[in-house]
């Protein structure tokens, strides 16, 4: 059976029709989420930079870009970096720097790194690399949203100073590497920052509705005048030398937890976390002239490692000022206790249960140390 000239040409016609109707129509479906920008002044697609190079304005990354060990970026203040996917490489978007970066935010016009689209998720691009980059990286007051891990170092070295993280599924993780990170906040992540085998020193900032705000493992650490709050943990620290000061732990399940370390906890305020707000294992920690006051659980439980505790204050905790859960005894002497009566004192310091160690609390204050905060 032939088919007419006429009859060919209607289906012709007819077949064209409908590719033009898919044309005009199919945008509307693939453009379900929208970009947040459609015109860059840098753009790059699975690219390297071998050579200086200065970004302003909004720059489109499709894929990874990585900056080769010659090469620093540096970033003007105000510039937007935005991230997606490329057609070419099924990968993960993603910057990576073997040279140097240096970000140069300011507080009124911060950088931006986020994904192309408007309402960015957690995990809709990786984030920065650092790769083996021992120069002087700086991050200065930027924004980082949607990414897997917003900072990773690998064996690099890094200074940030204004960073804010939200959005995304890990904040900072650092290996091997050296970090003085100050004005921190990152929020609503598994963990915010995370140190494997490294030297750490954080200074003022937030960590906030995290599953975990901080987590050190076998690392050098010093964190000072930071607010650690409504995290599942607050802190998390292994086989670690810490020093903690000024900061504050509040409305955490557990404030901070250190197993195996060494250290010091100073000037630091434990106020309503739900557990326990410092718990203490095999970790040989000087605590001296902290506040634990109105926790829902014990204040501090200890298991052997032989920390003390001096010169602090108790007050309004549920459970245990100090509960020992070790066999070794626990030495928290010159101590305010929020009442002046031996029974009350010894009431809430002690063992839950029976052959382990004891608790010495005599002498103590009887009023609460000055300057505490």
């Amino acid at each position: 059976m032939t088919i007419s000239s006429a009859r060919r040409g209607y289906l012709l016609l007819y077949i064209l029709i409908i590719n033009l109707l898919f044309v005009c129509v199919s945008p509307v479906f693939s453009a379900e989420i929208p970009p947040a920008r459609s015109r860059s002044d840098f753009s790059y697609e699975n690219a390297t930079i071998i050579e200086d190079v200065t970004w302003k304005g909004t720059v489109i990354i499709r894929g990874y870009l990585l900056v080769a060990p010659q090469a620093t970026l540096r970033i003007e203040q105000g510039t937007e970096i935005r991230f997606m996917k490329s057609l070419l490489a099924a990968q993960q978007p993603r910057l990576i720097i073997m040279g140097r970066i240096q970000c140069n935010g300011t507080s009124d016009r911060p950088v931006l790194f986020a994904p192309n689209i408007k309402d960015p998720a957690r995990n809709d691009w990786g984030g920065i690399l650092l790769l083996s980059s021992e120069k002087r990286n700086l991050l200065e007051f930027c924004r980082i949203e949607g990414a897997a891990t917003a900072i990773e170092a690998l064996f690099s070295t890094l200074a940030a100073r204004g960073v804010m993280i939200s959005n995304s599924i890990n904040g900072i993780r650092l290996n091997d590497s050296t970090a003085n990170l100050s004005l921190l906040e990152v929020s609503s992540t598994d963990t915010g920052l995370q140190a494997n085998d490294s030297e750490v020193d954080l200074q003022e900032g937030t960590m906030s509705n995290n599953q975990t705000g901080v987590a050190v493992f076998r690392s050098g650490f010093s964190m000072a005048a930071m607010k650690i709050k409504r995290n599942q943990k607050g802190l998390v620290a292994e086989e670690s030398r810490i020093r903690v000061s000024g900061c504050e732990f509040s409305a955490n399940e557990v404030g901070a937890g250190i197993v195996k370390g060494e250290g010091q906890l100073l000037l630091s305020r434990f106020t309503g976390n739900r557990e326990v707000a410092l718990r203490l294992k095999g970790a040989r920690l000087k605590v001296q002239r902290n506040l634990f006051t109105d926790n829902q659980g014990d204040a501090i439980q200890a298991e052997d490692g032989r920390s003390i505790i001096w010169g602090s204050a108790f007050s309004g905790n549920v459970g245990y000022n100090v509960a020992n859960q070790g066999t070794e005894d626990i030495t928290a002497v010159l101590n305010w206790w929020g009442s002046n009566e031996k029974s009350v004192i010894t009431g809430k310091a002690g063992s839950r249960k029976p052959g382990n160690g004891l608790v010495t609390v005599a002498p103590w204050l009887d009023r609460k140390p000055s300057g505490l905060p």
